[in-house]
Order: C-alpha cells, then structure tokens, then sequence
C-alpha cells in the first residue's frame, strides 16, 4: 500500500464523518474576583485574612527589628548640602510609601572638633518633621553612631 492508496482511502472516509451544526459552542464565562467576592463575601465570625490589632509596643518592636528599606548616604555633604539632600530623600521615601529609613551620616572622626555635625543636623531635622515617627541608631555592625533610622508615619 504506497502512499496515494492512504491518501485516498483518507479522503474517502473524509466524507463520512458529522457535518457540524450551527448549535452555539459553550463559552466560558471569565468571572473577576470582585464579583466573587460580592457574591461570596467572607465570613466575618472567621476572622481569617484580618490581622490582629498590635499593641503600640509591639508595632514599636517591629520597626526595630524590620531591616531599612532605604537608604541614604550623607558623607561628604555639607551640613546645608545635607539637610537639602535629607529633605528630598524623604519626602520620596513618603510618596513611595516607605516605612523604615536609614541615614548614614557619618560619626564625625574627620571633623576638627570630633563631633558630627551632620548627626545633629539629620536628627534635628527628623524631630522637626511631622510625619517621622520613631528614631534610632542601628546596630554596630550596620552603623552604629555613624547612621540614625527612621520610620515614616502614614
């Protein structure tokens, strides 16, 4: 059986199969989330999905360990270069819904009396500033004295 005798016992049996008929095919209804949730809202005695409130102490305990999401690096600015710096920094950081911030300002060991002036400038101005909530130093090892974080207030 060669080739031409496949092909037309293929086209012979060809005609022998259903014509389709014009019934309409199903379609699948594409269904949002919002509508699903209009239709099946959520149990409210659940209380799944919905977190528990946090007690002011433990929201502070968690701003203190969450890791910075930003960072912005002052050495070598002077003390008006920086506090200009400082404010564009964090009104960006409140546009772009930022929580926790880190400031590296330096310790001061290069200044001529030892002190750092930009510390006292970053720290000043956070305090002036209503929308910063709490500030601290972070560790040694990710900055110690030479950085202060901030949390942005929403």
């Amino acid at each position: 059986m060669g080739f031409d005798d496949i092909l037309n016992q293929w086209e012979s049996t060809k005609g022998l199969k259903k014509e389709p008929t014009n019934t309409p095919k199903k379609v699948k209804k594409v269904v949002s989330m919002s509508s699903f949730l209009d239709m099946y809202p959520p149990d409210e005695d659940s209380g799944e999905g919905i977190p528990e409130k946090m007690t002011p102490r433990q929201k502070r305990r968690n701003y203190r360990r969450m890791k910075p999401q930003e960072t912005l690096d002052l050495h070598g600015f002077s003390l008006a270069a920086g506090i200009i710096e400082l404010k564009d920094f964090l009104y960006r950081c409140k546009k772009r819904k930022i929580e926790k911030i880190l400031i590296i300002h330096g310790k001061g060991l290069h200044s001529p009396n030892g002190d750092s002036v930009l510390r006292d400038g970053v720290i000043g101005e956070l305090k002036a500033l209503s929308f910063i909530g709490e500030i601290g130093h972070p560790s040694e090892k990710e900055g110690g004295a030479g950085a202060t974080w901030a949390v942005i207030k929403y």
